[in-house]
């Protein structure tokens, strides 16, 4: 059976799946198109810290399940087109007034406590207080743990059955089935259609139907150890603090049973996929359809960018046809918001549009309609999530706020700001650029033009320099060709390394140190060719992102990476140059037991491999070869 490490939840008419790499979603509209958005995530417990630990994790993954949860279901609503269009309410409006663009944030941490609160309540205290209420001080603790937690089932059992009896639920619970349907499909490694997954049963091993039945039985075994008492106090507060020890021992259960596939795990998990009989039911073609395109999406989020330049091509061929080649400001119209275009020389085929103008009363809304028909018109890719993050930066509002003063109009000032924005977008610059500001591992950093946008193949780096470090020991790290330096800050930040970053590019050097002095990182700094700079100098690991694109490929790749630094991309006429010369070099610079991380292209690992010796592979979340791993000489 094939891996999959993609999980899922079905939202309002339709599926969200989580991969490593991030969240992608798809919802039917009630056009009956496919809606599809990406967004880069990485869970804390992912992060190198305590939060990683066993029983830890599965606190954390419980807290931002809930959290993400609740995000993507409204964004669903959003999409699907279950918008409410009234005004927001003085409630509403006095949030975004208090707490600014902190507003989303309170709003979805107020509701998972209200959340966790009501399920402790219900699921929790109530059945413990029944039983302490029936029962008098003769009966025994274990008779009273154990009706407790057989109460807490029935009530538990009574919620879903009750709730599954609801016909929104109903559909929620079909598209529940296709996310089973899809992943079943994929890890018997067939075609992902509607017609194969059909076959696959909608009852998974991995479900979260699985993990809540098992925190309810596992909490019955925790309670009757601690015992009972007949103080309230004590006996409420010993069921609530021990309440994320059973969350988390419970995700390490369901780990395991999910992973090993015999008797003993078979019972384990029993009881939960039985309950999945009334959590999923069995999805019509148009939902596979739809779960489908959120896992395709979240196995490889370049589909976006794709099928947007695809339908932007179709999009300019339909209208010149309609149009002819003279119509200036003919635009796509999203609310009372147009777009006007101004015509440049042709691209690739077809216009690029560099003048965006909003007309009608400029509110938010009407903004964002335009903003969005731009960037899609254009083929930029995830139109609707860039347009959200340039409107973030230029109003200081998050996406809540956003929905909540739609009917406001936008400040001239911001909207010029917007304006100029657009234009650089629009030409091609990336949007890092633009913003002057991107995340990588979960760190903000500073983003100039004379360095590589970190991606995320270069997390897959980060992530296994970050594990080899802390099964080792290593104390001592050198980001060679560190450009923004993401590289090394992340290694100091998340694992407690003391870095030296070296690039060839005094600006690079001076981004990359820009950027540790923002987190507090105290490192050594170098600018040279390679190695040139740093004479005797010896680390316990070397990790390096060297320019690995062959010339001839430079002019082939998209026009946003052709305006990042050539010196970063251009690795030679077969792309190797930089792993040869590295090669030659790095053994001086390796302390005994060290180690030698260098990311690579995906055609690339064998020939970079005989230069090292049969350096280890490691492949990135789409199972493409990402990372070698050598070792210091007396390793190898």
């Amino acid at each position: 059976m094939k891996k999959c490490t993609i999980g899922g939840q079905a939202v309002m008419e339709g599926v969200m799946m989580k991969s490593p790499q991030g969240i992608a979603m798809a919802v039917r509209r009630e056009d009956g198109s496919i809606a599809k958005e990406f967004k880069p995530y990485q869970s804390k417990a992912k992060k190198g810290t305590f939060l990683g630990f066993p029983i830890v994790r599965g606190v954390v993954a419980f807290v931002e399940s809930l959290q993400v949860g609740m995000k993507t279901i409204t964004r669903s609503a959003e999409l699907a087109g279950i918008e409410m269009d009234e005004e927001p309410t003085r409630f509403e409006k006095w949030l975004s007034k208090v707490f600014g663009k902190s507003v989303e944030k309170i709003v979805i941490g107020i509701a998972v406590a209200l959340a966790l609160v009501m399920s402790v309540g219900l699921f929790m205290l109530l059945p413990t207080l029944a039983a302490d209420l029936i029962f008098g001080p003769e009966v025994s603790s274990a008779w009273k743990s154990l009706t407790a937690g057989v109460a807490r089932l029935l009530i538990f059992l009574g919620y879903i059955v009750l709730v599954s009896r609801m016909k929104d639920i109903k559909r929620v619970f079909m598209y529940h089935g296709a996310e089973h349907k899809t992943i079943a499909c994929y890890e018997a490694d067939e075609e992902l259609t509607p017609e194969n997954a059909r076959k696959h049963k909608r009852l998974h091993p991995r479900c979260g139907t699985n993990y809540l039945f098992l925190v309810m039985a596992v909490s019955i075994l925790f309670f009757s150890a601690v015992g009972w008492s007949d103080n309230k106090l004590i006996l409420f507060g010993s069921r609530i603090v021990l309440l994320p020890v059973v969350a988390g021992f419970s995700y390490e259960v369901l780990q395991l049973a999910a992973k090993y596939d015999n008797i003993l795990t078979k019972i384990v998990r029993a009881p939960g996929m039985a309950l999945q009989l009334i959590t999923t039911k069995e999805p019509t073609d148009d939902m596979l359809e739809v779960a489908i395109a959120s896992f395709n999406v979240a196995m490889d989020p370049q589909i976006l960018v794709r099928e947007s330049e695809e339908a932007a091509a179709k999009a300019q061929a339909d209208k010149a046809a309609e149009a002819g080649e003279g119509d200036e400001n003919a635009g796509p119209r999203r609310g009372n918001g147009r777009v006007r275009r101004k015509r440049i020389a042709p691209i690739n085929g077809g216009w690029h549009l560099i003048m965006i103008e909003f007309s009608g009363e400029n509110t938010i809304h009407e903004v964002r309609s335009a903003l969005k028909g731009a960037l899609f018109a254009a083929a930029q890719e995830e139109a609707a999530g860039q347009a959200a993050i340039m409107l973030e930066a230029v109003t200081g509002m998050d996406e809540l706020e956003l929905l909540l003063r739609r009917g406001e109009r936008l400040d001239p000032i911001k909207l010029a700001e917007l304006k100029r924005m657009t234009r650089r977008r629009l030409s091609g610059e990336p949007l890092q650029y633009i913003l002057g500001e991107w995340e990588f591992m979960g760190l903000k950093l500073i983003m100039r033009p004379c360095a590589l946008i970190p991606r995320q193949d270069t997390e897959t780096v980060a992530e296994a320099a970050l594990a080899l470090a802390k099964e080792r020991g290593f104390r001592t790290a050198l980001d060679l060709c560190c450009g923004t330096g993401c590289i090394g800050i992340s290694l100091a930040a998340l694992g407690g390394l003391d870095v030296t970053m070296s690039d060839i590019s005094g600006e690079c050097v001076a981004l990359a140190r820009e950027n540790a002095a923002m987190h507090g990182i105290s490192a050594q700094f170098a600018e040279g060719d390679l190695f040139s700079a740093l004479s005797g100098a010896r680390f316990d690991l070397i990790v390096c992102n060297p320019p690995y694109i062959p010339s001839g490929d430079i002019e082939s790749l998209q026009r946003e990476v052709k305006n990042e630094p050539r010196h970063a991309l251009d690795g030679g006429e077969d792309g190797l140059d930089f792993y040869r010369r590295i090669s030659v070099e790095y053994q001086r610079h390796l302390n005994p037991g060290g180690a030698l991380l260098l990311e690579i292209g995906f055609d690339q690992a064998e020939a970079v491999r005989g230069m090292f010796g049969g350096a280890r592979v490691v492949k990135d979340l789409g199972g493409n070869d990402r990372c070698v791993i050598a070792g210091s000489r007396r390793e190898i």
